[in-house]
C-alpha cells in the first residue's frame, strides 16, 4: 500500500494544496508533509480518519489496496463483499439503471453478461469473431420499435467490414434491395453517418436501416427498392444515427427473422 501516492491522487483530485488540506482536516501541515512524502510509514489512525474525512474517503481507502483502487471517486458497499471504489461514471450509470423499467433493467443484464462473456472467449487474429446481433422480436414491413429489439450473439467470418464493425442487424425490411436482401446480417459501426452513407436510424421510436439525404435543406431516410417508401425528417423530429453499414457479414450461424 502507498499511502503517499494515494493521498497525491486525493489531492490532485480535489485540487488542495497542502495547506488547503491542512485546513479542511485539521492536521499538520507538517505531518501532512511528511505523509505525503513517505517519511511516515505509520500514522496514527485518528490522523488518518482525519485526512479520510477530509477527502470523503473511507479509512480503508489507505490500507486495503486490492479492494480499493487508487482513483477512487465514490465507494459503495456491498453485504458480504464490502467496501468497493466505483467511478463517478460508473455510479452514473447505476442511477441511469434505476430509472430502467423491469423489462429494459433484466435486457440491459443480459447484454451487459453476454458481453462480458465475449471478452473472456475473445480470439486475437482469429478466422472468425463474435457480434451481437439486433433484430425485431416480431414481423416488421419496415420500421422497428427499438423497444421490441431483441439480440442474438452470432460468430462471423473474418473480413474488413466483420472487422470494422462494433455490432450487427439483421436487414428485417426489402428497403435496401437488392443491394441488402431482406435477412442479410449487416456489421454496423458506432458513429454518424454522413449524406450518402446507409447507417441505423432511431427517428422517435422508430428505427430504420436506410440511406442518408441531407441536403438542400432536407433530410431523409432513403430505399433503395422502389416499392418501399421514403421516410421525411420533418422540423420538430429527432433522428439519432446509432451506426453506419459497413457491409454484409458471413454468420456461421443462420440468422432467423420472425
Amino acid at each position: 500500500m502507498n499511502l503517499a501516492k494515494r493521498m497525491a491522487y486525493l489531492k490532485k483530485r480535489d485540487g488542495l494544496t497542502t495547506e488547503m488540506l491542512s485546513q479542511r482536516s485539521g492536521v499538520a501541515a507538517g505531518t501532512l508533509n511528511k505523509l505525503l512524502n513517505g517519511a511516515t510509514r505509520r500514522p496514527a489512525l485518528e490522523t488518518m480518519e482525519r485526512v479520510a474525512r477530509a477527502f470523503g474517503v473511507p479509512v480503508r481507502y489507505f490500507t486495503d489496496a486490492a479492494v480499493l483502487g487508487t482513483e477512487f471517486e465514490v465507494g459503495a458497499y456491498v453485504e458480504e463483499q464490502g467496501m468497493f471504489a466505483i467511478s463517478a461514471r460508473e455510479r452514473d450509470m447505476l442511477e441511469m439503471l434505476r430509472e430502467l423499467s423491469t423489462y429494459e433493467r433484466d435486457f440491459f443484464t443480459k447484454t451487459l453478461e453476454t458481453m462480458y462473456e465475449m471478452r473472456a472467449e475473445h480470439r486475437e487474429g482469429g478466422p472468425t469473431r463474435e457480434l451481437f446481433c439486433y433484430l425485431p422480436s416480431f414481423p416488421m414491413d419496415s420500421a422497428v420499435s427499438i423497444g421490441t429489439m431483441t439480440a442474438q450473439r452470432i460468430r462471423v467470418r473474418d473480413c474488413p467490414a466483420a472487422r470494422e464493425a462494433d455490432f450487427a442487424v439483421a436487414m428485417w425490411s426489402a428497403a435496401l434491395e437488392p443491394l441488402y436482401p431482406q435477412g442479410a446480417v449487416l456489421g454496423v459501426r458506432r458513429g454518424r453517418a454522413l449524406h450518402g452513407e446507409i447507417g441505423v436510424f432511431a427517428l422517435g421510436e422508430a428505427s430504420y436501416v436506410r440511406r442518408l439525404y441531407q441536403a438542400r435543406g432536407l433530410c431523409r431516410l432513403d430505399t433503395i427498392n422502389r416499392s418501399v417508401s421514403n421516410v421525411t425528417v420533418r422540423a420538430g423530429d429527432v433522428l439519432r444515427c446509432i451506426g453506419v453499414v459497413t457491409g454484409v457479414l458471413q454468420a456461421d450461424t443462420g440468422i432467423e427473422l420472425p
